[in-house]
């Protein structure tokens, strides 16, 4: 059972044969889906919205930050067919697939039952909601982190996008981020790292960001 979880890199062939047959089903699924009212309401709210503060203010019941809802508002500048919202959705989540298998440790048939399990083959890929925008930058957030000495401003930066992308992601980038700068504090010294405060500087204002976005309105 342990040889499951071990370290394998894929070939070439592996990648792309799984990328392409993923990005298929995708296409299949999308052009099958009639869209839930969820996805329709962050399209009508993207496209009913006559300008980014436009945008803002209504999405601000909503509890979630504005990066989806922002990508969505310049696609219904271009097309009014939710279709593109869909293609959007499923390049993103093909995208997100791509970084897992080619960075996650573990064997082929795991990576496999993952990317075409019930989560990202269909939740966090037929239905377009912001859900797969922060599975992308935990993604690309951990496929730094062996390396979070050297890139510790690269890995803060993502998890300040993190922050951004749905009211979850939030707690998940904020124990990350506690994570590492904890094991930097213990191995170097609360001052002993010259980007430990420029780090913390970010996250925080990415989190305040996110935090600004989520608060609801008075009434």
């Amino acid at each position: 059972m342990s040889e499951l979880y071990s370290f394998q890199k894929l070939t070439q062939k592996q990648l792309y044969t799984t990328i392409a047959l993923y990005f298929v089903l995708s296409l299949f699924g999308i052009f099958h889906h009639e869209l839930w009212l969820d996805e329709a309401h962050h399209w009508l709210l993207a496209r009913d919205s006559i300008s980014l503060p436009d945008l803002i203010t209504n999405t601000r019941s909503e509890g979630h930050p504005v990066l989806w809802n922002l990508l969505l508002f310049f696609i219904t500048r271009i097309t009014s067919n939710p279709l593109w919202m869909q293609i959007l959705h499923s390049v993103t989540a093909t995208i997100t697939v791509f970084i897992f298998l080619k960075n996650a440790p573990f064997k082929f048939f795991f990576k496999l039952l993952f990317v075409f399990g019930y989560f990202m083959l269909f939740e966090y890929n037929i239905l377009s909601r912001n859900y797969i925008l922060g599975v992308l930058f935990l993604f690309l957030a951990l496929s730094n982190y062996h390396k979070r000495k050297e890139k510790i401003l690269l890995i803060t930066f993502l998890l300040s996008i993190l922050c951004n992308t749905h009211a979850q992601f939030i707690i998940i980038s904020v124990g990350l981020f506690f994570i590492i700068i904890l094991e930097h504090i213990i191995n170097n010294g609360i001052w002993g790292e010259k980007k430990l405060l420029p780090a913390l500087m970010l996250f925080s204002a990415g989190l305040m960001l996110a935090l600004l976005q989520i608060l609801p309105t008075e009434d």
